[in-house]
C-alpha cells in the first residue's frame, strides 16, 4: 500500500513539475480556425482567454485638423461596459499619430458600448450618435466628453474644427499558438528532458520513462496541438499585431523541445472585424489628417501591412463634420442654436492645467481641477499616474433682461 501511495505521490509531483510544458494538449484541426470568447468552443477544443467583444475598450486622444499633436494633451484608455479582464496583462496602447500612450484605464466608455458585437456587427454609428446627444446639462455629450478631459479651451477648438478627437479600437486577449512536438528527439533525449524536470522529487523512474514515451509518440505522429503562451496583451489593434512577434520569440526560446507555428490564430478579429467596425472613410477630417482611408472590400482580411497602412480600427470625430453643436455661453443649447462658437472665460479665477493645457477654464469666478489616483498593471509592474479631470461648475442662463421683454412685447403685439 505504501508503495502504491508512493507511485501515485510520484505521479502527483511529475504532473506539477511539467507544467512548464505547454498546456491543453488538445489536437487541432487541419486548417487554420478563428476563435472568440471566455474558452470558445472549435472544431476540436477549447482556446481559452481569447477575443471577445467584452475584453475591448478605445484610446483617445486629440490632433489638430492636419494630424499633429495637440500639446500639453494626453490620451486616455476607457474600456467597455462589463469588461472581463485576463489576469497579467501587459498593457501597451500606442496612438497611430501624436506620439500618445496608455498604460492604464481612466474609466468606462460613457457611450455605453464596444466597438463591435458579439454577431461582428459595428457601432460606430451608435458612437457617433451618442456624441450629437445631449448630456443632462444640455450641451452635446461629444463637447462635455472632450471638455471633461481637456478643458473648455480645447474642447472650443474641437468644436471649431480646429481639433478633431480620435478613437482607436483596444483589444484585450492572450496569444495561442499551434505547436509540435521536437520530432527530431529521441526516447533518451525525451527521458532526459523529463527526468531534469523531475529531479530531486523523487518520482520513480518507471513514471518519468513513461512520460516520456508519452512525448516521444505524439513527436512522431506529428500531432498538433494549440496552447496560450505569454502574458495577455490590452493594446490598439497594431499593438496587438506588433506584439504577437514578441510572443513567439519568447516561447521560441523557452520551449527549445516543441515547433510552434507564427499563425495568428485570432486574424479574423484583429485583421478584419475590429479593423472594418470603425474606420476612415475617403473626405473626412480623418482622411484630411493623415490616416489613409480604407474603401475596399470589407469581407476579406486585411494583412498585418495593410493594417498598419490604413485608417482602419478607428474613428475620427469631428464637431462640425458630424454635426456636433457645441454650446453657447450659459448652459443648454436651444433648438435655434446655429451653431456658432463661443469661448467661456472665467469671470474671476484663473484657469487650472493638468499636465500643460489639459485643465478646465471654469465660468463663474473659480478654476480648479481634482485628481485621481490609480494603479495600472504592466507586465507585472504598478505604475501610478494622475488624472486630471476639470470639474465643470453650471452656469445659470445669461439672458439680458431687456432681451426677455422685448420678446415678451412680440409676444402680446402679434397675438393682438
Amino acid at each position: 500500500m505504501k508503495k502504491f501511495k508512493r507511485i501515485i505521490s510520484g505521479i502527483l509531483v511529475l504532473m506539477l513539475c511539467l507544467t512548464m510544458l505547454p498546456t491543453l494538449p488538445v489536437k487541432a484541426a487541419g486548417t487554420n480556425v478563428d476563435l472568440v470568447g471566455d474558452s470558445c468552443l472549435a472544431s476540436s477544443g477549447y482556446v481559452k482567454d481569447g477575443i471577445s467583444y467584452v475584453r475591448t475598450g478605445y484610446l483617445c486622444y486629440l490632433l489638430t485638423a492636419d494630424g499633429n499633436a495637440v500639446t500639453g494633451t494626453r490620451a486616455y484608455a476607457f474600456k467597455c461596459p462589463n469588461f472581463n479582464p485576463i489576469s497579467g496583462y501587459v498593457f501597451n496602447a500606442t496612438s497611430r499619430k501624436g506620439g500618445y500612450s496608455a498604460s492604464s484605464w481612466s474609466g468606462t466608455a460613457p457611450w455605453g458600448c464596444s466597438p463591435f458585437n458579439s454577431d461582428k456587427s459595428t457601432n460606430a454609428d451608435v458612437i457617433r450618435n451618442w456624441m450629437k446627444a445631449n448630456s443632462p446639462s444640455g450641451a452635446p455629450n461629444g463637447y462635455t466628453f472632450v471638455q471633461d478631459m481637456y478643458g473648455v479651451s480645447n474642447a472650443d477648438k474641437w468644436a471649431s474644427g480646429d481639433y478633431i478627437l480620435i478613437v482607436e479600437t483596444i483589444l484585450h486577449f492572450r496569444y495561442t499558438f499551434y505547436y509540435t512536438y521536437d520530432s527530431s528527439l529521441t526516447k533518451s533525449q525525451w527521458f532526459s528532458l523529463v527526468s531534469a524536470k523531475a529531479q530531486g522529487t523523487g518520482i520513480p523512474g518507471s513514471v518519468v520513462d513513461a512520460q516520456a514515451q508519452v512525448y516521444y509518440d505524439q513527436a512522431q505522429r506529428g500531432d498538433r496541438y494549440k496552447a496560450p503562451f505569454g502574458p495577455a496583451i490590452i493594446g490598439t489593434i497594431r499593438d496587438c499585431l506588433s506584439y504577437k512577434d514578441a510572443v513567439y520569440n519568447s516561447a521560441c526560446s523557452a520551449n527549445s523541445f516543441i515547433s510552434i507555428q507564427n499563425v495568428n490564430l485570432f486574424s479574423q478579429y484583429t485583421n478584419q472585424v475590429a479593423c472594418y467596425a470603425e474606420r476612415i472613410g475617403a473626405g473626412s477630417a480623418g482622411e484630411r489628417a493623415g490616416f489613409v482611408a480604407y474603401t475596399g472590400d470589407i469581407t476579406v482580411k486585411l494583412s498585418d501591412s495593410q493594417v498598419y497602412q490604413y485608417g482602419v480600427g478607428m474613428l475620427a470625430i469631428s464637431a462640425l463634420e458630424d454635426d456636433i453643436v457645441p454650446p453657447p455661453p450659459g448652459g443648454p443649447v436651444p433648438s435655434s442654436y446655429d451653431g456658432t462658437v463661443y469661448t467661456l472665460t472665467s469671470s474671476g479665477g484663473s484657469s487650472s492645467t493638468g499636465g500643460g493645457s489639459n485643465g478646465g477654464q471654469f465660468s463663474g469666478g473659480g478654476a480648479g481641477s481634482t485628481t485621481h489616483l490609480g494603479n495600472g498593471y504592466n507586465d507585472g509592474l504598478c505604475h501610478f499616474f494622475c488624472v486630471h479631470k476639470p470639474i465643470v461648475n453650471e452656469c445659470p442662463t445669461r439672458l439680458h433682461m431687456g432681451f426677455i421683454l422685448r420678446v415678451f412685447w412680440c409676444v402680446i403685439y402679434t397675438s393682438r
